[in-house]
């Protein structure tokens, strides 16, 4: 397993018993779906302002970046969804958002190397 600064992928190792097809299943599903969801997310904070809206997208995120674990993903997530149940924020979730995206971009290259590595060792 190679370990990168923005990305922790222990759990999904430990979940598949250091089974690395099994770990780029998940992967290649995480970058199947969430990029798609994060944009979604992110027109939502910028454009719709919908408190409700924001903590319900946010809930749902937040089990994938509990699985591949990217850099304050998931505490962010927690963070947004509970100033968004409050109807507050607004300015605190966007600069939230922007952490997610910078840590989120930093990792996907991290990912894809992972994918990689494992299509070249079982090549």
């Amino acid at each position: 397993m190679t370990n990168y600064p923005s990305v922790d992928l222990s759990y999904v190792y430990d979940l598949s018993d250091n089974d690395n097809q099994y770990v780029c299943d998940i992967i290649s599903i995480f970058l199947a779906t969430i990029p798609g969801k994060i944009i979604e997310f992110e027109k939502l904070v910028n454009e719709l302002q919908n408190y409700k809206m924001i903590a319900e997208q946010a809930h749902a995120l937040k089990s994938s970046s509990s699985v591949i674990k990217i850099r304050d993903m998931h505490s962010d997530l927690i963070k947004i969804e509970t100033l968004a149940r409050t109807n507050t924020g607004i300015t605190e979730i966007q600069g939230l958002l922007r952490n997610i995206l910078k840590n989120f971009g930093e990792a996907v290259p991290c990912l894809n190397e992972v994918l990689e590595q494992n299509k070249t060792q079982n090549g």
